[in-house]
């Protein structure tokens, strides 16, 4: 289906779709750096003219496998809707609705569970002995050095809402793909360097062309008085006072598990100064498959990285200007949209600099001056 023809596969049946898959979208990661994650939907149309959703059962894992047959995503059937046509004589269709791993985790739940002290990461990894994790069994993994520390602590609530009050803490990212989920360090944002593709105004055989491009200010994410309420412990409030001065206050509070208030207080004053900072913006790219000159293989490595969470360089022209910008970002998240026509991918991408805590001698993080030095 579409020119980049995605494969779709039911490995728990060894089956794979192809003809009879009408449309098929997909959503991961979030759209802005203040969101939380939530579980990321596959939702696939199919033929039912004889029956051929039969095989799918809930827990099925279904994969998104590229041209070639390279797994790219991985989700797990939780619904099946059938739309049968009156006396079988036309189109019957079903709808299969499937969650990715972050939904999974968003289902399990623990109760009273110990966690102890350690950093982000090491926290992340010790959900895997929460009952009923093996069943589900995704492959954790973590991206960068040690972060944030988080205290000891007992919980009740789903994985994904503890994932969440880490991300919190550590400032970092989820990146989900093929059948991994990954906590990166706020330090392992650029750990991998950046993409050999870019996204720019024309496409070519390593950059994507866009077809619509947004750029969007602060607006309502411009914060100059932030509040961290680290478990247990005091609440930390930190102010960019010429902000204040100049556009009001403007504030939020955000819940972690920082394991002192220092640490939690530093993170206060990070957000309140990256956050209230005018001249940032966030973008939004969309583009279709079709208009894409890159080969099959450089546009699988592309998407994939989209879900890796590997910065890339993002090249526009603001109208009137003589000269294009460039800008390194990193996306948060995206959906794309698939029908036998063509292939819809909408990315939503932040600066860099808002992962830009300093990491000496990286060729992207490691300049002074610039970016605000602490926490």
């Amino acid at each position: 289906m579409s020119r980049y023809a995605w494969g779709i596969k039911n490995a728990t049946t060894n089956v794979t779709w192809t003809t009879s898959v009408l449309s098929l979208e997909f959503n991961n990661g979030r759209q802005s750096y203040l969101d939380n994650y939530n579980a990321g939907a596959l939702v696939l149309t199919i033929k039912n003219q004889a029956d051929e959703v039969a095989g799918f059962t809930f827990g099925d894992k279904i994969q998104l496998l590229s041209p070639t047959g390279t797994l790219m995503f991985e989700f797990f059937v939780v619904e099946v809707a059938y739309n049968d046509y009156p006396g079988n004589i036309g189109l019957s269709t079903a709808t299969v609705t499937c969650q990715d791993p972050l939904g999974l985790m968003g289902r399990l739940q623990m109760n009273n569970f110990s966690i102890t002290a350690a950093d982000t990461g090491v926290q992340f990894i010790q959900i895997t002995s929460v009952p009923g994790y093996i069943a589900l069994r995704p492959q954790l993994g973590v991206q960068g050095s040690s972060g944030s520390l988080c205290s000891a602590g007992t919980y009740s609530g789903s994985v994904l809402n503890l994932w969440n009050l880490l991300v919190n803490t550590e400032r970092g990212l989820i990146g989900v793909t093929e059948y991994q989920v990954k906590f990166i360090y706020r330090d392992g944002v650029a750990s991998s360097g950046v993409s050999s593709f870019d996204v720019g105004r024309n496409s070519g055989a390593s950059t994507i062309g866009y077809q619509s491009f947004e750029r969007i200010n602060l607006g309502l994410d411009l914060m100059n008085q932030v509040q961290v309420q680290p478990t247990g412990l005091a609440t930390q409030q930190a102010t960019n006072a010429a902000s204040v001065t100049t556009y009001g206050a403007n504030g939020f509070t955000v819940s972690t598990v920082d394991a002192n208030t220092p640490q939690a207080l530093g993170l206060a004053s990070w957000l309140a100064n990256t956050l209230s900072d005018t001249t940032k913006q966030r973008f939004v790219v969309s583009f279709t498959d079709v208009m894409q000159s890159m080969s099959d293989a450089n546009l699988s490595g592309f998407l994939y990285e989209l879900g890796a969470k590997v910065p890339t360089i993002l090249t526009y022209r603001v109208p009137g200007a003589a000269l294009d910008t460039t800008v390194a970002v990193v996306c948060e998240g995206f959906n794309v949209s698939a029908t036998p026509a063509q292939s819809q991918i909408t990315a939503y991408y932040t600066p860099l600099t808002y992962y830009q805590f300093f990491t000496l001698d990286s060729a992207t993080l490691g300049i002074l001056d610039a970016s605000r030095l602490g926490w």
